[in-house]
């Protein structure tokens, strides 16, 4: 089974699959539900943000603000702050979602996780994470 909790596979991954995809839903299917529960003010962190456009279209669709995006792959961080360098309301940051203490209990209003969480608990040592 692929090792999906551990920074080399994800940075081999988009090496070779740079292209953006989102896994499950895009902002169309996702924006009722985040109008409903998550203002456009709201300080939103973005965890496995992957080769997401969510994020981008959160912003220049839904009017959100700020949102922190973080991978743990260092490649994609790096990939989609090149992309989207021209939109100031998104912040790129490599992290492990696993245990981010640089980030206060509270920091956040709303926290995104599309697939995160499914990635850590079925990969290679799933029982470790």
């Amino acid at each position: 089974m692929p090792a999906y909790g551990e920074a080399a596979y994800w940075d081999q991954r988009y090496q070779r699959e740079p292209t953006c995809f989102d896994w499950y839903q895009g902002f169309s299917g996702l924006e009722p539900i985040l109008k409903r529960h998550v203002p456009t003010s709201a300080n939103i962190l973005h965890v496995g943000v992957g080769t997401s456009q969510l994020q981008a279209e959160m912003v220049q669709r839904g009017g959100y603000q700020r949102i922190l995006n973080t991978d743990i792959s260092s490649v994609v961080v790096q990939h989609m702050q090149d992309l989207h360098k021209g939109i100031p309301q998104l912040q790129y940051r490599t992290a492990d979602a696993r245990s981010m203490p640089e980030y206060k209990d509270g920091a956040f209003d709303a926290v995104l996780d599309k697939g995160t969480l499914d990635a850590v608990l079925c990969g290679q040592h799933a029982g470790d994470s």
